[in-house]
């Protein structure tokens, strides 16, 4: 993987991170100023969502075995 594939991992990492904080927030704010709930509870799920995604990423792209490391251990 070539540098400019990190950075771009690096770069969705952050969108991801940045939706999921807007999901929050907008939830939190919802529901501080008696908004709809069912609109609150979709963006608590969305951001539920959103961190299986970047966890699921970062895992992928940082801390599991490459094909290499798998040929080496089988």
């Amino acid at each position: 993987m070539s540098s400019s594939h990190l950075d771009e991992i690096d770069r969705t990492l952050l969108l991801i991170a940045e939706a999921r904080e807007c999901a929050e927030r907008t939830a939190r704010t919802m529901r501080q100023e008696v908004g709809d709930a069912r609109l609150a509870c979709a963006l608590d799920a969305t951001d539920q969502s959103l961190l299986a995604v970047h966890a699921e990423l970062l895992r992928t792209a940082y801390l599991a075995p490459g094909r290499e490391q798998l040929k080496l251990a089988g």
